[in-house]
């Protein structure tokens, strides 16, 4: 994720610099000077002037798609810091974060683990997935009875959100595995992992009806895990530490799609047709001076 924050920065400072390179045209000033003398200049001018429009969007929505990731990623990165500060404060127990671990499904096919927090400690195993939503303050949330997530802005709008704990529930069925296969445990003492969403910011307002559903702020994880059961010893605890440690694997990387080589390309190939353009402007300027006795000097 450093690695396409930086990229993303990268893109988003190349494109302004490209940006900048398009010619200008004044379309309202060719318009004024011959649409008036020979408005079957009209079509012919509107074509250009829609040629430009459509690059300008072109780069407008390259630019908000880079611009979109980056702050994704970089206030993903600062709701992580967040917690994390927060819960190495602590010495009674164990935070390590961004473990990716690999386990089989029932087919055989190895499955990707991908945890923001594992937190090891007397009480139990919960797996955390940090969110840093809201940061504007312009919506809040409410989970309802049956854990659906939902949007809601200031004025009325609602939409439905992606669940939060969906795909952490899904990691959990294989932490679970791993668990009690390394501390041996079987069904009569079979432990489970808890999942929680910790909210890294205090800006958003959330309501949450679903009593499936644990969410809580960054502040507020330390005391909702002291008030568990105690539930492994020391030694249990650095079983677990250990093997998550050791089994750690290089966090996944995804294809990165580099939005500026096809700007550059468009952008080319528009100054190309404009600098051919501009010289038949030039000529229609010429003749609607003319046609109204300007001297052009």
């Amino acid at each position: 994720n450093e690695e396409r924050e930086k990229l993303r920065l990268d893109d988003i400072e190349k494109i302004k610099e490209i940006s900048n390179k398009l010619k200008k045209i004044d379309f309202n000033f060719i318009k004024n000077e011959t649409w008036a003398i020979n408005p079957e200049h009209k079509a012919f001018v509107q074509n250009i002037e829609n040629k430009s429009y459509e690059i300008y969007n072109l780069i407008n929505r390259r630019k908000y798609i880079c611009e979109t990731d980056y702050n994704n990623i970089k206030n993903g990165r600062l709701g992580e810091e967040a917690v994390n500060r927060e819960l190495n404060e602590y010495e009674n127990i164990y935070n390590l974060p961004n473990i990716r671990l690999e386990e089989p499904d029932i087919d055989g096919n190895m499955q990707s683990i991908e945890n923001d927090n594992i937190i090891i400690s007397r009480n139990g195993v919960f797996i955390l997935e940090v969110k840093n939503f809201g940061l504007k303050g312009n919506y809040s949330i409410e989970i309802e009875r049956d854990g659906r997530w939902i949007r809601e802005y200031d004025k009325g709008k609602r939409d439905v959100m992606k669940s939060a704990t969906a795909q952490n529930n899904r990691h959990i069925v294989y932490i679970n595995k791993i668990i009690n296969r390394v501390l041996g445990r079987g069904i009569e003492n079979y432990i489970d992992a808890e999942g929680i969403v910790v909210i890294s910011n205090d800006k958003v307002s959330i309501t949450n009806h679903s009593e499936n559903q644990r969410v809580v702020r960054s502040s507020e994880v330390y005391s909702y895990i002291k008030n568990k059961e105690a539930m492994l010893s020391l030694e249990e605890m650095n079983k677990l530490k250990d093997y998550f440690i050791e089994n750690n694997l290089q966090e996944q990387s995804f294809p990165i799609y580099d939005y500026t080589d096809e700007i550059i390309k468009n952008v080319e190939i528009y100054n190309d047709e404009m600098t051919k353009i501009e010289k038949i402007l030039d000529n229609m300027l010429e003749a609607s001076r003319k046609l109204r006795g300007i001297d052009n000097c």
